[in-house]
């Protein structure tokens, strides 16, 4: 009995410890528009003497979630060239289609408040109507955080902006 306690009380200390070594960013990925399961994350780094390192990350609804050492180094570098978020989506339908994407990101993106990426695939009908895609590749992005944010120029306006437009 003693002895299961033990391992008990060392497990959650184990548990604790591995948990306190990472750092939750308030990120919200949405893929058309949806909240979905997504997969292989990492952040990938370049610098300017060339060298790449590669971060990884949970992304979970919500939550991006980084070791605390990569979330530091990575925040305080100030010789990174480029930040490129990578994960994968897989959508599920009458089969099985999965997505690759990457995503340019600034590290200070990753301190901000809360963040908010929309991710349009243009596989979709309605959204290749409103979009173009970026160069080599069938989606688009757009974000927005505190007192920030992008738009994508649009093709043409939804319906709910033509109503809110009539509206004014």
């Amino acid at each position: 009995m003693a002895y299961n306690n033990f391992f008990i009380i060392v497990a959650l200390l184990l548990f604790g410890f591995v948990h306190s070594q990472e750092k939750n960013v308030n990120w919200s990925i949405l893929i058309d528009g949806k909240m979905e399961n997504l997969f292989n994350s990492k952040i990938v780094a370049e610098y300017d003497n060339g060298n790449i390192d590669t971060y990884p990350v949970k992304l979970i609804p919500g939550e991006l979630i980084i070791l605390s050492n990569d979330y530091s180094k990575i925040l305080k570098a100030g010789n990174i060239k480029k930040i490129v978020l990578k994960f994968e989506f897989a959508k599920v339908c009458k089969d099985i289609k999965y997505y690759d994407y990457e995503i340019p990101i600034f590290n200070s993106w990753l301190s901000q408040s809360y963040f908010v990426l929309n991710i349009y695939n243009l596989d979709l009908k309605s959204n290749r109507k409103l979009y173009t895609p970026l160069p080599n590749k069938n989606y688009n992005y757009q974000y927005e955080f505190p007192n920030s944010g992008s738009r994508i120029i649009q093709k043409k306006l939804t319906k709910e902006q033509k109503k809110c437009n009539n509206n004014n």
